[in-house]
């Protein structure tokens, strides 16, 4: 008796098959570039979200100093820094260290530094963050307490980049949500209507199989398949 009802079920799916054929072609055809397209976002979001993670990883904190600070001024703000948790390295950065690495960079064209009378660039602070704190909030968090240090003229951590790189990887995100929502909700009408479809092209061999006691399960397990 099993062995018949499978048999049955399997010649059904069979002939739904073929007697639909352009119904099923283009319901297959659908889901699959639906699944293409949100497969792909959902790649997209994914390796932008590794491409952030990795950028933040490499965000280092410049603390610029007021020139009048003396040394004293400087070593309090150095054992303030220190203090912060979120801290892993202070290095201090004087004038004519901060001088040379610009010289280094330049590669055979510092000569336009010789015209320079003074030093203008200021003494400052290169702050490494703990791994645990590289992510937006925190460094945020931390960049505003350490603005409020009396002696410290400016902070630069690549802020504007980083606000503008997360508005964008926020958008994307929504983006990629309610396009893979529409698509996912797209498939399930398009499936629902292809079973429709099928189901309204057999209406009379459905009456007759519920005329002869067929179950309501056993009418349906060849749609679903």
């Amino acid at each position: 008796m099993i062995i018949n009802k499978t048999r049955y079920c399997l010649s059904s799916v069979i002939s739904n098959i073929q007697s639909n054929m352009l119904i099923n072609i283009t319901a297959l055809t659908t889901i699959t570039f639906t699944f293409v397209i949100f497969t792909t976002f959902l790649l997209l979001v994914i390796n932008l979200s590794e491409f952030k993670k990795s950028w933040i990883e490499r965000v280092h904190v410049l603390v610029y100093l007021n020139d009048k600070l003396n040394n004293d001024s400087i070593n309090i703000i150095n054992n303030s820094l220190k203090t912060h948790p979120e801290i892993s390295l202070v290095k201090f950065v004087s004038k004519k260290e901060a001088l040379k690495s610009l010289k280094d960079s330049l590669k055979g064209q510092d000569g336009i530094l010789e015209y320079l009378n003074n030093n203008p660039l200021p003494n400052s602070f290169e702050i490494n963050i703990k791994p645990e704190f590289l992510n937006i909030e925190s460094i945020e968090n931390l960049i505003n307490k350490i603005d409020k240090i009396k002696g410290i003229t400016d902070i630069e951590y690549g802020q504007k980049w980083l606000e503008r790189f997360n508005g964008f990887f926020y958008f994307l995100k929504i983006t990629a949500m309610t396009i893979g929502a529409f698509l996912f909700i797209s498939s399930l009408f398009i499936i629902s209507n292809t079973i429709k479809l099928m189901v309204y092209s057999r209406r009379d061999e459905i009456e007759i199989m519920k005329l002869v006691g067929s179950t309501g399960r056993f009418i349906k397990i060849p749609f679903y398949i």
